[in-house]
């Protein structure tokens, strides 16, 4: 009898031992969530050589990880391209407060925190967008997409009418260490007085440094409003930037109307100016986005490009899937 115990007792701890396992298994997968997406292009540009190309644009992995109910780790990654987008800690222990340690999404702007999954145009961001905070200028943070190293609070207040980032930053761009013992200030206020009206304003305020130039002044302002409606939404920010003693300034208008012609079919129409060191260049955009699954779609666009005084402007016919789980 002593053996059977001793077995049973044996059996049983061995069980209890396999339900542990498959308890904090489960509980891992609950709180341990991967996405990801991949954008495949196919241009047609009448100023470019080549004039034409196939494209794997992006194919992007993400893994999110709750620690905690309020404790969260994020990674992003490019395979494509491969490095490291993203890498941040965030604790959120009320719908007011929260802060986020690590390299993420400067929070200037809109525009720039959006997910190319969500952005109206294959051609992705607008020019002053790309110009102020993206890298396309090679005084801000080249080839960071817009990401940068540094601590953010951020929250809703009152009721959700109010949100606020603060963020202080390198100012170098992503995997970088900095480049100067100065830090970027980043400040951006959206006021919400209805479900479907926000407007509010940003701003970045630091110093770039280059040989050329050593440590030189480098300033964002944006103001921004976003206005969204059945079936008509509306976007449009104005940004002016001074980096040392030259000035740029831009602006860009994005309206989408949705299921308009056919139920996830979305029609797109925008226009975007930059005015900077290089001249002033103006774009008109148009396309239809065609949804035929959960953040999947196909798309087709046309984008007019002129500089100001050139003889001719660029035509560009774009198209692509974009598959994202």
């Amino acid at each position: 009898m002593l053996l059977a115990a001793a077995c049973c007792l044996t059996s049983l701890t061995a069980q209890e031992k396999v339900n542990k396992v498959t308890e904090f298994m489960n509980g891992l997968s609950s709180r341990f969530k991967i996405n990801g997406y991949a954008l495949l292009d196919y241009t047609y540009n009448n100023q470019a050589s080549p004039s034409n190309e196939f494209k794997v644009n992006k194919v992007i992995g993400m893994a999110e990880l709750t620690i905690l109910p309020k404790l969260k780790a994020f990674a992003m990654f490019s395979f494509n391209s491969p490095s490291l987008l993203e890498a941040w800690g965030s604790y959120t222990p009320c719908e007011g407060f929260g802060v986020k340690i690590g390299q993420f999404k400067t929070p200037f702007s809109i525009e720039n925190p959006l997910s190319p999954t969500v952005l109206e145009f294959i051609s992705e961001n607008a020019m002053v967008t790309q110009y102020m905070v993206m890298g396309s200028n090679p005084l801000m943070m080249p080839g960071s997409g817009g990401r940068d190293i540094g601590l953010t609070i951020f929250g809703n207040l009152f009721h959700s009418h109010l949100s606020y980032d603060l963020a202080v930053m390198n100012g170098a761009g992503r995997n970088r260490g900095d480049i100067n013992s100065a830090k970027d200030f980043v400040a951006r206020l959206m006021v919400h007085p209805e479900s479907h009206l926000s407007f509010g304003g940003s701003m970045i305020l630091g110093r770039g440094y280059t040989e050329e130039m050593g440590n030189f002044k480098r300033n964002r302002f944006a103001a921004s409003a976003l206005l969204k409606t059945k079936p008509l939404e509306v976007r449009t920010e104005y940004m002016w930037g001074r980096d040392g003693d030259d000035d740029s300034q831009g602006c860009y208008v994005t309206a989408i109307a949705k299921s308009l012609l056919l139920n996830n079919l979305d029609l797109v129409a925008g226009y975007d100016r930059l005015d900077c060191i290089i001249g002033i260049t103006n774009r008109y955009s148009v396309g239809l986005n065609y949804w035929f699954y959960p953040k999947c779609r196909v798309r087709l666009g046309y984008n007019h490009a002129k500089v100001h005084g050139a003889d001719k402007g660029s035509n560009s016919i774009l198209t692509q899937l974009q598959l994202a789980f």
